[in-house]
């Protein structure tokens, strides 16, 4: 019986492992994964918030000729 229980206990944490471990890994989605993926979504949300600041900026002097970020109109609030 001990072999038994010792066999489902190995299957058992190797599917654990796999679950929560390898899969997640592979898709990108584990902290673990590597600093690349979060430093690009990082970078992305600071480009964001410098054309939101250029955008203010160009309001407040009534400057037009500044790009707008993708899927923001002027007066818009994102919520």
């Amino acid at each position: 019986m001990s072999i038994w229980f010792g066999a489902l206990l190995l299957v058992a944490a190797a599917a654990a492992t796999y679950l929560f471990c390898i899969r997640p890994m592979r898709r990108g989605e584990c902290g673990m994964a590597g600093p690349s993926t979060q430093a690009s979504a990082k970078q992305r949300e600071l480009l964001e918030l410098r054309q939101e600041v250029a955008r203010l900026r160009a309001e407040l002097t009534g400057d037009a000729t500044v790009d707008q970020p993708r899927g923001s109109r002027p007066g818009e609030h994102a919520d």
